[in-house]
């Protein structure tokens, strides 16, 4: 025998319900308003199931929800989890501020301020029991409020470019250009990527009724890729070494110069991040090579990054043994992007850092040619 179906009060009007129910804001006090109204809204209610099922909740909590109403009405319909447990905790504006005041030192410790330490110190200066969760909730929201970072946090990033650095490397090479009138300025880019026999997972198309296969076999042995690309032309350079250090980009750079620029007729302006060995007092530059820095945390000005999602398509889902084998076919997809700049030059091809470099060069081709197999077969050690 089914269980009997529990009165409902008519405490309000069906379209009283119906108003208060669209009116409310609160989610959860929102969601038991819903469920009065589904019971209310037709003489014949339905069973607390099918209105659990409408709403997401259980049936069981259906039912309490409609226990609430026939003993209490409206009022039973609040979010009764701010009065749970004795109520959320307070601080009157007075104790707040002198929370905030004392948040902008340090503790007794000397430490940094952690949730468990601003729990214990409201404790012990006011007598408010609060859990370890909420005093950082607190110094989230009054981090974002006063525009500062709560205590025991790390800055926030430098915000990303608005133009600065474009403007800043569009002067940099205009500068160039008239310090040099003999010499055609070139904006290059210059990145490097760390590639090894752990696989390289890929979206793969595959038939009908079938899965792609991939190697799942994880082995920690890398070798790095340079590269060097120019945005206006896609013209690109990969350099396959053994580390990424200030010793291998000295190594790099001096073959990039001789690759680029063989004659000495020009001067390459090279866009570089500002990783340990880009800025090292080690770092040896080539007499016509110019090294820029963009802003810090400006992913989006180097035109580099594009780059290797071509490389890599070489060994995705494959797997290898040892690093030799993995070379062979990342040579040979190196090489095929240097004879094909112009597959290079659509993910590459930044439209500010074309404009910057002026009209693309075509005197490309026999130039990657010649000099193909030289740059790909690691320096030694």
């Amino acid at each position: 025998m089914g269980r009997a179906r529990l009165p409902i009060v008519a405490h309000l009007s069906p379209e009283e319900v119906a108003r208060r129910y669209r009116a409310c804001r609160g989610g959860l006090e929102k969601t038991h308003w819903q469920v009065v109204w589904l019971l209310t809204r037709s003489p014949e209610p339905p069973p607390p199931a099918a209105v659990a099922a409408q709403v997401g909740l259980t049936p069981a909590w259906v039912r309490t929800v409609l226990k609430r109403w026939n003993a209490e009405g409206p009022a039973g319909l609040a979010d009764r989890r701010a009065v749970a447990n004795g109520g959320r905790p307070r601080l009157s504006d007075e104790q707040r501020a002198a929370l905030f005041e004392a948040l902008q030192g340090r503790p007794d410790d000397g430490g940094m301020w952690t949730g468990p330490k601003v729990a214990a110190y409201v404790r012990g200066r006011w007598g408010v029991e609060v859990c370890v969760q909420t005093p950082w909730r607190w110094m989230v929201r009054w981090a974002s409020a006063c525009g500062c970072r709560g205590p025991g946090t790390p800055g926030p990033p430098t915000p990303r470019s608005k133009g600065s650095g474009k403007a800043a490397l569009a002067g940099r090479a205009a500068e160039l250009g008239r310090e040099h009138p003999g010499k055609a300025v070139e904006l290059w880019a210059e990145d490097e990527a760390r590639l090894g026999l752990k696989p390289v997972a890929r979206r793969a198309w595959s038939p009908r009724g079938t899965r792609p296969t991939a190697n799942g076999r994880t082995r920690c042995e890398w070798l790095y890729v340079y590269g060097f690309v120019r945005p206006s032309d896609g013209r690109n350079l990969e350099l396959i070494l053994p580390a990424a250090n200030t010793d291998w980009m000295n190594a790099a750079l001096a073959e990039f110069a001789r690759w680029a620029d063989p004659a000495g007729e020009k001067l390459l302006l090279v866009l570089v991040d500002d990783a340990g060995w880009h800025v090292a007092r080690r770092l040896e530059v080539p007499p016509d090579v110019v090294l820029h820095r963009p802003p810090p945390c400006t992913p989006e000005l180097q035109p580099a990054e594009p780059l290797w999602p071509l490389v890599r398509e070489a060994i995705a889902h494959l797997g290898f043994d040892h690093l030799d084998a993995m070379q062979a076919p990342l040579v040979e997809r190196c090489l095929w992007l240097i004879d094909h700049p112009d597959a290079v030059r659509g993910p590459v091809g930044f439209r500010w850092a074309a404009a910057i470099d002026g009209q693309p060069s075509m005197q490309f081709g026999m130039t990657c040619i010649q000099h193909r197999l030289t740059p790909l077969v690691a320096l030694p050690e």
